[in-house]
């Protein structure tokens, strides 16, 4: 399955331009989901314009792969772009935000935990 996630206020707490602390659980569930297969997407509206002198995208995939997340892509299918040329809406499976339609949340963040346990409940 290919899983487009979020990043702010997903994969770690709010603190644009910066980034913020790690949302609890969301690394360890983002690797077990790697691991059982699962291409990730970093799907986020970070763009590399400078501001505050961050560059907000790339500080991200630098957060990512320092926390051992293994990316597949960054706002981008690949396989969807080869198939389909050019797209505006990056192509994935599922979609884990904190802006999404009964995407679980802790304290207004996406509850990992919770998110984790449905893998593991389904056999993922």
């Amino acid at each position: 399955m290919i899983i487009a996630v979020d990043f702010d206020k997903t994969i770690v707490q709010q603190g644009w331009p910066s980034i913020g602390p790690e949302v609890p659980h969301a690394v360890d569930t983002l690797k077990f989901l790697a691991s059982c297969g699962h291409r990730l997407i970093l799907h986020t509206s970070r763009t590399n314009l400078e501001t505050d002198g961050h560059r907000p995208l790339d500080e991200a995939v630098a957060w990512c792969k320092a926390h051992g997340i293994d990316l597949w892509a960054v706002n981008d299918n690949p396989e969807a772009r080869q198939k389909y040329g050019a797209q505006s809406k990056v192509s994935a499976d599922l979609y884990i935000d904190d802006c999404g339609f009964g995407i679980p949340l802790y304290d207004d963040c996406v509850d990992w935990a919770f998110i984790r346990k449905v893998f593991e409940e389904v056999g993922q």
